[in-house]
């Protein structure tokens, strides 16, 4: 089956994909999903108390009464906690109400897990010594 070339020209085609964004209802799958999700099902206990939430939050930003980068990161970890875990909403849905990539939100949910596991949240393993190494003298 051959279409009309005036069908065709530049002009049309750039016309029909600059009608299209990532964050169309079309290209993200209409926001429809099925039941619970496995987040939520396999959410750690402590993610549904408010107040082991908080200790978590104060543990890993000690700061975060006077320091700004450390309480914009502690109200981005609580939205995460709160509407990614806890609510159950899709990981486009978050990130688009937070102004984050979901990238940023899969990585921010992961340092979450982590942290709640008493790990650090870049996933290394916690040294045994701290400080500066010793110098061996021979």
């Amino acid at each position: 089956m051959s279409f009309p070339q005036s069908s065709l020209n530049p002009e049309t085609i750039r016309g029909l994909l600059g009608g299209f964004d990532r964050k169309d209802h079309f290209q993200t799958g209409h926001s429809r999903r099925g039941g619970p999700t496995l987040r939520m099902r396999k959410m750690p206990e402590w993610m549904k108390s408010e107040k082991n939430i908080r200790v978590l939050l104060l543990r890993v930003f000690p700061k975060a009464k006077t320091d700004e980068r450390q309480r914009s990161s502690a109200l981005r970890w609580l939205g995460v906690i709160q509407k990614y875990f806890r609510m159950g909403w899709s990981a486009q849905s978050v990130a688009e109400e937070l102004n984050i990539s979901t990238k940023k939100l899969y990585d921010t949910a992961q340092r979450i897990s982590r942290a709640g596991a008493g790990m650090r949240t870049t996933g290394k393993p916690r040294a045994g010594k701290r400080g500066r190494p010793r110098a061996y003298r021979f």
